[in-house]
């Protein structure tokens, strides 16, 4: 009886070290430094880790092969660390973060022979109320790319301009900010995708446009009931290179708007290769293993003229 009882504890601590060495995983750093943390697969198959205190002075690789394959692990909010599949055909970064510089609010990009190779600037909408673009212009932006219009949540999916793109695009243009617009996009299919990019072109071609018509599609609040709740990766992708084909075909710069978490669950970034793209992440340093061309890198900015917070942003339209 001893004999047995010994023999099921020595069972249940083995199943136990199994257990719980499944649920560690070591997350390697640029830096070459390794912490091993405690996470699970949830349900989307995303290795979720529990919290942890670090700071990270740079964007985070993981290249541990394992039973996960290559994949990257990133920081999302509330500090929570994702490990996600690494997209073998996407093209890779080209940010060097040593070529970039900080003063204050503001960023700054420069090439290896040190030539200045980004501009500064903010996106806006009619949540930042009134804008003083005189004052914009002194605190030095030099781009705003500002929300033209949106489709509805609920199911009728209503396409409708935000109350503020005329009163903004005319602001900004009077003082000679450089404008581009970006439209939030709720599409389910082709014809939904192609009718928001025409409804963009319509809007637009009074206007002097020299940065990219953005294409904003991102995740959204199941308690919102949105209508593309269930949208798949394949649906997003597509819908993504119907509105920016029509953008470019009509003679315009196009882009695509995403963060980490959406782009991992919800993009085919080997099909968007071909077009330029607008990265979200409020880290000190970008962390996407993927190119991009603008970084928007903070939401909680300060710029004269504006009351509130605003999305600050630079722009990088080529790696030198």
């Amino acid at each position: 009886m001893k004999k047995y009882i010994i023999a099921s504890l020595c069972l249940v601590l083995i199943i136990f070290c199994i257990a719980c060495r499944a649920k560690t995983k070591d997350v390697y750093f640029k830096d070459n430094k390794t912490v091993q943390v405690m996470g699970s697969i949830n349900a989307n198959g995303e290795y979720v880790v529990e919290p942890i205190t670090y700071t990270l002075a740079e964007g985070v690789i993981d290249s541990n092969p394992g039973v996960y394959g290559e994949r990257y692990t990133y920081v999302g909010p509330g500090n929570i660390h994702y490990s996600m599949a690494l997209q073998p055909n996407a093209n890779k970064t080209l940010f060097d973060a040593s070529k970039l510089k900080k003063d204050g609010e503001k960023y700054e990009y420069y090439s290896a022979n040190g030539e200045l190779i980004s501009t500064w600037g903010i996106d806006v909408s009619k949540y930042q109320g009134e804008i003083n673009w005189n004052k914009v212009k002194a605190a030095g932006v030099e781009f705003v790319i500002i929300r033209l219009g949106y489709r509805g949540y609920g199911w009728a999916g209503k396409i409708v301009y935000d109350e503020n793109f005329k009163k903004n695009i005319e602001g900004a243009q009077a003082v000679g900010i450089e404008v581009g617009v970006y439209f939030f996009s709720q599409a389910l299919n082709d014809a939904e995708a192609l009718e928001e990019a025409q409804f963009v072109i319509d809007a637009i071609k009074d206007y002097n446009i020299t940065y990219p018509v953005v294409f904003d599609t991102e995740a959204i609040s199941d308690s919102l009931n949105p209508r593309t709740k269930n949208i798949t990766k394949e649906r997003v992708t597509l819908n993504c290179k119907v509105f920016c084909d029509a953008i470019e075909k009509a003679g315009y710069d196009s882009m695509i708007y995403y963060n980490m978490p959406w782009c991992a669950k919800k993009l085919d970034l080997s099909m968007l290769n071909d077009y330029d793209i607008w990265y979200a992440d409020y880290l000190p340093m970008p962390q996407s293993p993927y190119i991009f061309n603008m970084w928007q890198y903070t939401g909680t900015g300060r710029v004269d003229g504006i009351n509130g917070d605003v999305d600050i942003n630079i722009y990088i339209k080529e790696y030198k």
